[in-house]
């Protein structure tokens, strides 16, 4: 049986006279998938990323809230610079890129509160506005 390439079966293959043949591994890379689209896979990834709204409390809740933050604020004065006030928190963090955010709950001690600018400083350097704070317990 005759075969339409036995004519060139035992020539020798072809070679480049003024380069060398690029190596395998330097190929591959031309040959990878092309992203026509640069980003779409994450733009797709953060609108599916769920966020949660922003709870408002009730007048009471508010009330309770802010004695919480009275009476924190009494025991961050009575203790010495060695001993820091411990509390459990829920607060709202809100999200950097779309509308809403998450609800993070933290346990820590909290080294100051600076009342003018309403903020709470953790002893781990985290900041916490009393406008997104939930719910706040001393331990």
């Amino acid at each position: 049986m005759e075969n339409k390439y036995d004519d060139i079966i035992d020539r020798q293959r072809w070679e480049p006279r003024h380069h060398k043949r690029m190596q395998r591994e330097a190929r591959a890379p031309q040959f990878s998938p092309f992203a026509a689209l640069t980003g779409y896979d994450e733009e797709v990834k953060e609108s599916a990323r769920l966020t949660e709204l922003r709870n408002e409390l009730a007048e009471d809740e508010k009330s309770q809230l802010d004695y919480n933050i009275l009476e924190l604020k009494n025991k961050i004065e009575t203790l010495d610079g060695n001993n820091l006030a411990e509390i459990e928190i829920t607060y709202f963090k809100p999200d950097t890129l779309k509308s809403g955010g998450e609800y993070i709950d933290k346990r820590g001690r909290v080294k100051k509160i600076e009342e003018y600018d309403g903020l709470l400083v953790f002893e781990d350097g985290t900041i916490v506005p009393f406008a997104d704070i939930y719910s706040l317990k001393l331990v």
